[in-house]
């Protein structure tokens, strides 16, 4: 997951109609976990 995806897939979702292109879609979503190992010690051995 990058910024850089999400903003592409909104930009797709905008053009359909399915979402308002003024929408701030960074507030929907975080990278703060991304690769950085958080939930590893639940993943299944």
């Amino acid at each position: 997951m990058t910024d850089a995806r999400v903003k592409d897939f909104f930009d797709e979702m905008a053009k359909a109609g399915v979402v308002k292109p003024d929408l701030d879609y960074k507030t929907a979503y975080t990278l703060r976990f991304v690769n950085k190992g958080v939930g590893l010690v639940l993943r299944p051995k």
